[in-house]
């Protein structure tokens, strides 16, 4: 029995870091959406960064900059 390909192949290794890419670009212009929604106007690097000063307390901008790339 021959299956149907997908549009978006999972096979084909080439297209998993765009899928990937794409996931994580709706998921966070969700967030800004949903910040925005209840009155929060921050971007989610921004609300990021609160998390972790919340978290951690007090850092450099150089250990944040890592946080967020990492």
């Amino acid at each position: 029995m021959q299956t149907k390909a997908l549009p978006c192949d999972l096979r084909e290794d080439a297209n998993l870091p765009l899928l990937i890419r794409q996931v994580r670009d709706g998921l966070l212009g969700r967030l800004d959406h949903e910040l925005a929604a209840i009155g929060v106007e921050l971007n989610h690097s921004q609300y990021l960064v609160l998390k972790l000063l919340a978290k951690y307390g007090p850092q450099m901008p150089g250990d944040l900059a890592r946080w967020l790339t990492t």
